[in-house]
């Protein structure tokens, strides 16, 4: 499926919370209103009016994916496949996903930039998916290269921390290697993808609020990354870094089979 209308010229170059369209005098950005009160939340987002220029501002938009959601559900829709159940049969059966649940609006549209529920296991997987690069039990179900493009910072972005839908660490917002990129959800709830050390990391519970900014909770900002220790370090020699604990790290390895 090929996306040339202007409107999705920077759908999967998204931007961060700082609009500089934004005007506080009118209330919370329109982008938010699909949160309290789209009742079609496609058609709301496919007729917003572009800003600015493609590749010119780089900002967080939920109109972005939405109108991308909307462009795959005609496709799926036009091939006379039930909408519904396609997350489930085409992209979760065959990862083993059992628990994932996509929320939809009233017109029962997938949402996707918000309201997916699922366990830390459901969201290792798919993390799992990317670090191997669309890959699965030699099913290749993302196309070949994509998980470099998510993970590129877009151009129009003042800061490398967005990619294709995905947030960057190339600023060492957390305190893991600069090549992790990650699915970010409300109150710091994360599922980290770092290729350097073939690792998936998911961070599930309570957010901490405080000094967090409108649009949504993050975490308290953790100390900026430093490289792995040498060997004579006893602590490396034991295994872990100065001040973690001696937490063991766990890899979530897909199953064998989707059964």
């Amino acid at each position: 499926m090929k996306v040339r209308e202007p409107l999705l010229a920077q759908s999967l170059r998204q931007a961060r919370n700082v609009d500089p369209g934004f005007d506080s005098s009118r209330g919370y950005p329109d982008h938010l209103y699909v949160y309290t009160g789209a009742e079609n939340a496609y058609q709301y987002a496919i007729t917003r009016p572009p800003q600015w220029p493609p590749n010119t501002i780089g900002r967080y938009r939920n109109s972005d994916p939405l109108t991308l959601n909307y462009l795959i559900k005609q496709a799926v829709t036009s091939r006379n496949e039930d909408y519904l159940s396609y997350p489930q049969r085409h992209l979760f059966d065959k990862l083993g996903i059992r628990h994932m649940t996509p929320e939809t609006d009233y017109s029962g549209n997938f949402l996707l930039q918000g309201f997916e529920l699922g366990s830390a296991r459901d969201w290792a997987r798919l993390g799992q998916l990317y670090l191997q690069d669309g890959m699965w039990n030699g099913e290749r179900i993302l196309p070949e290269g994509w998980s470099k493009f998510v993970s590129t910072p877009a151009p129009a972005w003042r800061e490398p921390v967005y990619g294709g839908a995905f947030w960057l660490n190339r600023t060492h917002e957390y305190p893991i290697p600069e090549d992790a990129y990650y699915m970010s959800g409300v109150g710091g709830q994360e599922t980290f993808i770092i290729p350097t050390h073939d690792l998936v990391v998911v961070r599930l519970g309570r957010p901490d609020t405080r000094g967090a900014g409108p649009d949504r909770a993050r975490p308290r900002r953790l100390p900026r990354w430093q490289p792995p220790l040498g060997p004579a370090d006893p602590a490396a020699a034991a295994g872990r870094r100065p001040g973690d604990g001696g937490h063991r790290r766990t890899r979530v390895r897909p199953a064998l089979r989707a059964g």
